[in-house]
């Protein structure tokens, strides 16, 4: 889960393929595989409103972070929901 955090603050799409080749292959199952993508598009999300908010300012940081406020917490609820029912 590392590597994909790590991942997803540059890129997504590249441990997004990783993590498909791993799961058709039979390396990772998919409650894996989706915890992975999971963290990394959060990390990815988190990084670019922090870098929203280094280049333009606290109030363009501030707005990026709202605007990604909706989209988090709906990951880090269906994280939580994945956990709960596998």
């Amino acid at each position: 889960y590392g590597v994909a955090l790590v991942s997803g603050l540059t890129d997504v799409d590249a441990i997004t393929l990783t993590l498909m080749r791993m799961f058709n292959t039979g390396s990772a199952d998919a409650t894996v595989v989706a915890t992975a993508l999971g963290l990394a598009v959060g990390a990815n999300l988190v990084l670019k409103a922090v870098l929203a908010g280094v280049a333009g300012g606290w109030p363009v940081g501030r707005a990026m972070a709202v605007g990604f406020a909706g989209p988090l917490a709906a990951l880090a609820a269906g994280m939580v929901a994945l956990q709960q029912f596998r």
